[in-house]
């Protein structure tokens, strides 16, 4: 079964130099390791309860957060909570699993869900909850399933590429009036590099544009 967090990211380039569609490193994430949870499961939480929880992000400190509980204890409402309580994350239910990702693309992204101390557990409290080993993307891949770029201004002579920054993976494109309009690259089972490795998109020459997006999974 595919393991990883799915991706669409769409820039544009409209000028001579370069941008970082995807840069190096992936989304790290800690999952609660529960099944078939939906946003309207029971938490298993009390009503009017404060609850604490220690996390540490992209290897800060851990630093302990609280939320307190109102009349609604279903998982999407205390999802709500944690998310309004923690910044850098985002706390989510992906294929019936509690999952909380880092909101910053980097070399060592990472999640650390620990105890809180303070008061009430959170994570021993939530039904069903056995925190999983944490998810650290970075370093491994990206696995890209389509790429398209659609050339928004033209010139005799431009050209357009894909690279890391030292490797030219795909192109250079020749980009002039009628040729190139829509550029696609697809694969079935995915292509992969290391994301140790950013995909830059290259405009070599004045008076050409492109709006480039990219979808897959980093895992």
């Amino acid at each position: 079964m595919r393991k990883g967090i799915d991706i669409q990211v769409t820039k544009t380039i409209a000028a001579v130099g370069t941008i970082e569609v995807l840069p190096k490193g992936g989304y790290g994430y800690q999952e609660l390791g529960m099944t078939g949870k939906a946003a309207a499961t029971a938490s298993g939480l009390s009503t009017t309860t404060q609850y604490y929880v220690t996390a540490a992000i992209n290897g800060g400190t851990a630093t302990e957060y609280d939320i307190t509980t109102a009349a609604d204890v279903t998982l999407g409402a205390v999802i709500a909570l944690l998310n309004a309580a923690i910044s850098g994350v985002t706390f989510e239910i992906i294929n019936g699993d509690v999952r909380c990702t880092s909101d910053t693309k980097m070399a060592g992204s990472a999640i650390a869900l620990t105890a809180g101390t303070t008061g009430t557990d959170l994570l021993a409290t939530l039904t069903d909850c056995s925190v999983e080993t944490a998810v650290k993307p970075s370093g491994t891949t990206y696995c890209l399933t389509e790429i398209d770029i659609g050339i928004t201004a033209y010139a005799d002579t431009g050209v357009l590429s894909l690279s890391d920054g030292t490797t030219v993976w795909f192109g250079p494109w020749l980009c002039k009036d009628g040729n190139g309009h829509l550029i696609p690259l697809k694969w079935a089972d995915g292509w992969q590099w290391t994301t140790e490795k950013p995909l830059q998109l290259i405009c070599a020459t004045a008076n050409v544009g492109a709006r480039i997006t990219v979808k897959g999974f980093v895992r």
